[in-house]
């Protein structure tokens, strides 16, 4: 369910589409739709991260701290920018910066899934999810909370198209659709 789409929407021949939302929300599963259906390259950030510092992002966070990941993680966006075209799948956390929310709303078309409390504890209850998010390994329900209505306004902020992520699944083949035919 499309829950908002910008009325002003001036980004229709943009070829770099961006999901954001919280953790747990559906950015990998949706994008990798997106990128099947379009035949553009997807970028996951996190991996990309993972890849060029040889760990986890667990790893990194533990090592170095989140300061340090999150300097890894605006030059890994900004590089990432440089391309003609991709679907971009950030962490969640990439809003936490103030230059990424601008380098991301002014370059890419920016589809958030919001998730409902509800539905993010469902999908964060197992162990092995909870363990690749460094943020929410041990986070209570009231944090996970407190970090749903922290980051909800900027990603609501920087949302071209708002998709209620428990039926993202079934809006994704129009707006695909509706998306290359923008840019074609």
């Amino acid at each position: 369910m499309v829950l908002s789409m910008s009325s002003s929407l001036t980004k229709l021949k943009v070829r770099k589409c961006c999901f954001i939302g919280l953790p747990g929300s559906g950015k990998t599963y949706c994008s990798k739709i997106w990128s099947k259906g379009t035949g553009v390259a997807r970028i996951d950030l996190d991996k990309s991260i993972e890849l060029e510092y040889g760990a986890s992002i667990s790893q990194i966070f533990d090592q170095n701290g989140e300061t340090f990941f999150r300097q890894k993680e605006s030059l890994m966006l900004q590089n990432s920018l440089k391309k003609p075209s991709f679907i971009l799948d950030p962490g969640g956390g990439v809003v936490e910066n103030v230059k990424n929310r601008e380098l991301i709303k002014n370059n890419c078309l920016v589809i958030y899934l919001y998730c409902p409390l509800p539905t993010l504890e469902i999908r964060l209850n197992n162990k092995d999810e909870r363990s690749k998010r460094p943020l929410l390994q041990s986070a209570s329900i009231s944090e996970l909370n407190d970090l749903i209505v922290k980051r909800s306004v900027l990603y609501e902020n920087m949302a071209d198209i708002t998709l209620h992520s428990n039926y993202a699944e079934e809006c994704l083949p129009s707006l695909i659709h509706w998306w290359k035919s923008s840019n074609c």
